[in-house]
Parts: structure tokens; C-alpha cells; sequence
């Protein structure tokens, strides 16, 4: 954004801080769906046998659905302090989007959705499949 390349992102607020989008950005539309953050802890299956009891029970801890919903909520907050960050820097602008231009962006985002779906199914991809798995 800061070079012009791109115009927009469809992001979480927390990344006007995680990816210093608070200095380029002049707008942030709030009352959008906003991406999910996934984050992955891989380890080597055999390095992790090969620690001490003790110590896979401290990494197990490290997992789960507790320390899932503890990281969402901790990013949620990391969110609003980034939006209040942006909101007192002169010339920025935070947008609330009305519902009726929340059920517009929606139905558009819907027909967009089922027409890149319908296109990597039509090439013999699974696309539908794996974006229905990752609903449930």
C-alpha cells in the first residue's frame, strides 16, 4: 500500500499493527467479515518423542482448544488497540459500514466465492470440498 501497488486489504485490524499498515492506510472500514488468523505449531514427530516427558506435557499445554480461544481473544484486543492507534492519528478515517452496505458487500463477496469455487472445481480441484471442511 505505502508504494501503491495495492489499494486495499480485507484483513483483521489487528494487522495495522502487525504489518505496519497503520502509516500507509488512510481508511479502515470496520463491520466486515474479517479473515481468521491461523497460526500452526509444527514439530518433527520424532524430535518430539525424543523429549522428556516432562517437556511434551509443557508443549501439549501449548495446544488445544483453551490456548486457541485464549490467542483469539488476546488478538481481538490487539485489534482494538490498533484501531484506536489509527483512529487518533489526524487525517485517518474510520468507516462503519451501515447494514444495507453490509448484506451489498456480502451477497458480492458470496457471488465471488461461488464463481472462483465453480472455476477450480471445473479444473478438477477440490476447492468446494475443502471450503465446506473448513466450515464444520
Amino acid at each position: 500500500m505505502s508504494t501503491g501497488v495495492v489499494d486495499g486489504a480485507l484483513m483483521g485490524s489487528d494487522s495495522l499493527l502487525i504489518f505496519k499498515l497503520i502509516e500507509p492506510s488512510k481508511y479502515v472500514t470496520v463491520g466486515l467479515p474479517e479473515m481468521p488468523t491461523t497460526i500452526f505449531m509444527v514439530m518433527n514427530e520424532g524430535a518430539y518423542n525424543e523429549l522428556s516427558p516432562k517437556n511434551r506435557k509443557a508443549l501439549d499445554g501449548l495446544t488445544g482448544l483453551d490456548i486457541s480461544l485464549r490467542s483469539a481473544k488476546g488478538l481481538a484486543k490487539f485489534g482494538e488497540i490498533a484501531l484506536s492507534k489509527f483512529g487518533k492519528i489526524p487525517g485517518k478515517q474510520i468507516i462503519e459500514l451501515t447494514p444495507s452496505a453490509r448484506a451489498a458487500f456480502d451477497a458480492r463477496a458470496k457471488a465471488a466465492v461461488a464463481s472462483v469455487l465453480k472455476d477450480l472445481d471445473g479444473k478438477g480441484l477440490t476447492a468446494s470440498k475443502v471450503v465446506d471442511a473448513m466450515k464444520n
